[in-house]
């Protein structure tokens, strides 16, 4: 399962690196939630519509997102909870450590969909400020 695992992140890095939005809309199950806390201990969660409205306005303003082969990663350990299976990932993003763990949903013993990212980050100080930036604008 590791190995499936770490193809399903590969898949899943290079959607995002592209800022394919439709790939990604894909990994994503309707429940999707990214858990981000940094080192204050500050934490943000961002649902579905959020994580990929950040793509969408990425992606119109001719953005970027850091790609795995931008720093080193590594996908050290995996398990397998019933239909579930989490992996661990960890990257080197502009310089900082950031630690992941990916929970994907499994299904016909391969995973399909992703169900949760928790992420430990240095500082979430510049999404805090994209959050409420784009606070008013959903109003």
């Amino acid at each position: 399962m590791h190995e499936l695992l770490v193809e399903a992140m590969g898949a899943y890095f290079r959607a995002g690196s592209a800022l394919d939005v439709d790939a990604l809309d894909a990994c994503y199950d309707d429940g999707f939630e990214n858990v981000r806390v940094d080192r204050a201990g500050r934490t943000v969660v961002l649902g579905k519509a959020q994580f990929m409205a950040r793509f969408r306005e990425l992606r119109s303003r001719g953005g970027a997102l850091a790609s795995p082969e931008d720093g080193p990663t590594s996908m050290p350990v995996s398990t397998v909870h019933g239909d579930q299976a989490s992996i661990v990932v960890h990257r080197v993003k502009d310089g900082a450590p950031v630690l992941y763990t990916f929970v994907w949903r499994i299904a016909d013993g391969r995973p399909t969909r992703l169900l949760r990212e928790f992420t430990v980050e240095d500082d979430l100080t510049p999404l805090l400020r994209a959050i409420r930036a784009a606070a008013p604008a959903a109003r």
